[in-house]
């Protein structure tokens, strides 16, 4: 059991340091409570189930009892205090599951029974004592989290002016960078016809996190109406669409067919790609690709549909959306990333809606940049 606990944790604090992350714990991951004031949690799981490992050997806790059953006795309440607080968080706050998480969770709460219900006879009593450290460890643990700050969300890119909305004088594209220029015209867009600013977001519909940044994204222009229109590239995470995508990355299920779905609704009538984005961005997954056939059937019609889905238009908007996240993908494969103008992006999704709204406040100068923290 501490060597699968050893295997996940580690595998955990790989993605976490590494930043790639599999749809798996990706969006787990990614939230506040993945580390403890700035140190990932895996890190702390990998030493404390390698030292269950190593102390639970026979050559060393024959040899040394009592410090082997002080060891597995502090080390089992911590185990277990820390699998039920992680199950809570993931069940109440995070509402969803994580393999790797899951299986470390369950382990230490098998290696907790263990301890206490079969070999703590085998060792000499050690009083009190050992139950009472991993009892503080844990304490300390949830304090810590608790207290901890959401990790900072940060722009990457360089510090030139934020985009402006098209004018007469030019094409009407978007120079988000000095290589990349997006026409809103050309592709799903959603806000004002004349906004302030121009934001473009690479996602998924099957990206736990590119869901969060749809809501965090509603807020903000909820707040600013007149500021922000969303130009909206969909890039599916499934090699049988996307061949830029890195071989880190688990394909996703149906992201191909979602994208085209939401892409041949938009060909079909512009005016109802707000609603096939909202359906696909909202309900729970998996998606099955029939249904988001026929709720994008009930938007536009049937023959508009099947006439839009195999379009050249369609073909061509994929290629050019894959394009650009094989470009952005070199440096960093996190998803989703939204394109702010000046050669700026951020790049995955924000610890709460709070900090997505006011960051985007300070980074526009806009007044007002305060959301309720995400559910």
């Amino acid at each position: 059991l501490a060597l699968v606990a050893v295997l996940c944790s580690g595998y955990l604090l790989y993605q976490k340091v590494t930043g790639v992350y599999d749809d798996c714990c990706g969006h787990v991951l990614d939230g506040r409570w993945s580390h403890w004031f700035g140190v990932p949690v895996s890190a702390f799981a990998m030493v404390m189930y390698a030292t269950i490992l190593a102390v639970s050997f026979p050559a060393f806790a024959i040899k040394r009892s009592a410090v082997a059953g002080s060891i597995l006795r502090a080390t089992a309440v911590m185990a277990a205090g820390a699998a039920l607080w992680f199950f809570a968080i993931l069940l109440f706050v995070e509402k969803t599951t994580c393999l790797y998480c899951i299986t470390t969770h369950l382990c230490g709460l098998g290696i907790a029974g263990i301890v206490f219900m079969v070999t703590a006879p085998r060792f000499p009593a050690s009083g009190a004592l050992p139950p009472a450290a991993g009892a503080i460890g844990l304490a300390l643990l949830i304090a810590g989290q608790l207290l901890s700050k959401p990790e900072k969300l940060e722009i990457t890119g360089g510090a030139s002016p934020t985009p402006k909305a098209p004018s007469a004088a030019d094409d009407g594209s978007i120079a988000f960078t000095s290589a990349m220029r997006i026409h809103p015209d050309k592709f799903p867009t959603v806000g004002p016809a004349q906004p302030k600013h121009y934001l473009a977001e690479l996602f998924d519909y099957t990206c736990k996190s590119c869901r969060d940044m749809y809501e965090d994204l509603k807020v903000l222009m909820k707040r600013h109406p007149d500021t922000f229109a969303v130009i909206y590239l969909p890039a599916p995470l499934n090699r049988r669409c996307n061949m830029f995508l890195p071989t880190s990355v688990r394909d996703h299920e149906h992201a191909c067919e979602l994208a085209r779905a939401s892409l041949a609704v938009w060909h079909a009538d512009p005016s109802k790609f707000a609603a096939i984005h909202d359906y696909l961005m909202t309900t729970p997954l998996p998606i099955p690709p029939g249904d988001a056939e026929a709720k994008a059937i009930s938007l536009v019609g049937e023959d508009a549909y099947r006439k839009a889905y195999s379009s050249a238009t369609v073909n061509g908007t994929m290629a050019t959306c894959f394009g650009h996240y094989g470009v952005l993908a070199k440096e960093n494969i996190r998803m989703p990333k939204l394109l702010i103008g000046g050669g700026k992006m951020i790049q995955g999704v924000a610890p709460s809606t709070e900090s997505f709204v006011s960051l985007m406040a300070k980074q526009f100068r806009l007044e007002g940049g305060v959301a309720p923290p995400r559910p």
